[in-house]
């Protein structure tokens, strides 16, 4: 029984060992890694693709070296021990800031990350990018005053990568982003800078107060001007209206008078041409009585004439008549009726002369 049991005790510890040494002949880079090949812990000088690769058990192994996107903290500060670095940086009116956190956001360029790992190990962090920050950032932190720092936030930032760029990219490290975190000032300073907030505060506050009234007055003067503005056309409109309103009844009165003038005007024609017509009526009439009062007294007349005229020729008759009678044919006697044609004969031959 107990050796039986040797048996399999020896038998797993084979086993085990075999499935050590199988385990061991492969070797895996992960996705956006590059892989460096180590002979007894020495680099070699080729890099390792992606994938799984065959490699000598206890001999060989591969280094793996991320090509994502990484972020790195530097913190500056003289009272935490785990801090970056312990240095001070100071600003252009040389005021201590006492702690200050960056995050630098980097990426490795996988042509290069086989160079950088070869040439600075895993400590290629701190050798190409803290190294190289802390003194810009200081050199950032300088250029502005205690004031202006956290309104510049955005450009020291910006300033911090650009300059570092500068370095890390030649070396094939990508500068992502900066973003500036934080930052404290010695607590005496700190004092000081509330106290000229709170002035700042009493400041601005004081400014709003008076930019509102400043704006409510304005606002209250706009509405006047415009309830002004508002009356007078009104007014003007009113005015307008009335004006209009006297011109419509002012002509409706000129045509109801005009109206009434020519129904005068045509009132007194129509009574001249009446008074013109009786007048002209009562003339031709008097004209006609005339004309036949004057017909009238011409017929007289010319009764009077013809009659006067029978008796003036009688007379001339009478007076020209030699006593002679006229000779009879056919007999010797003379009668009355003779003597009528011979007095006939007598005035025919007047009225003829």
């Amino acid at each position: 029984m107990l050796n039986t049991l040797k048996k399999y005790i020896i038998v797993g510890v084979v086993a085990l060992f075999a499935l050590i040494i199988i385990c061991d002949c492969f070797g895996t880079v992960p996705v956006n890694h590059t892989g460096l090949w180590k002979r007894l812990g020495v680099v070699q000088n080729k890099s390792v693709p992606e994938g799984i690769h065959l490699k000598i058990p206890f001999v060989d192994s591969i280094e793996t070296i991320s090509n994502l996107v990484q972020t790195k903290t530097i913190i500056g500060s003289q009272t935490d021990k785990n801090a970056t670095t312990t240095e001070t940086a100071e600003t252009k009116d040389q005021q201590l800031i006492m702690s200050y956190i960056f995050e630098i956001q980097y990426q490795l360029d996988p042509a290069q990350s086989f160079v950088i790992y070869k040439n600075y190990g895993k400590d290629y962090e701190h050798m190409l990018i803290t190294s190289n920050a802390l003194p810009i950032i200081k050199s950032a932190f300088a250029r502005y005053n205690s004031e202006e720092i956290t309104t510049n936030k955005e450009s020291i930032a910006l300033f911090v990568q650009e300059k570092l760029s500068d370095y890390s990219e030649t070396f094939g490290i990508n500068i992502l982003r900066v973003n500036f975190v934080s930052y404290d000032f010695t607590a005496e300073y700190n004092a000081i800078l509330e106290e000229r907030a709170a002035l700042k505060a009493q400041v601005v506050n004081e400014e709003l107060r008076q930019n509102q009234q400043r704006v409510a007055a304005q606002t209250a003067y706009d509405v006047a001007v415009k309830k002004s503005e508002q009356d007078a056309e009104t007014a003007r409109i009113a005015a307008e209206n009335a004006k209009e309103v006297a011109l419509v009844k002012a002509e409706q009165d000129r045509q109801t008078q005009l109206i009434q003038a020519n129904a005068a005007a045509e009132a007194k024609k129509i009574s001249a041409e009446n008074e013109a017509y009786v007048t002209v009526t009562l003339a031709e009439a008097e004209h006609d009585a005339r004309l036949a009062a004057a017909e009238a007294t011409k017929a007289e007349l010319e009764a009077q004439a013809s009659g006067l005229t029978e008796l003036v020729v009688q007379r001339n008759f009478v007076e020209k008549w030699d006593g002679k009678l006229m000779p009879s044919f056919g007999g010797s006697s003379f009668n009355f009726a003779d003597l009528t044609d011979i007095y006939n004969q007598f005035v025919n031959g007047n009225r003829a002369q």
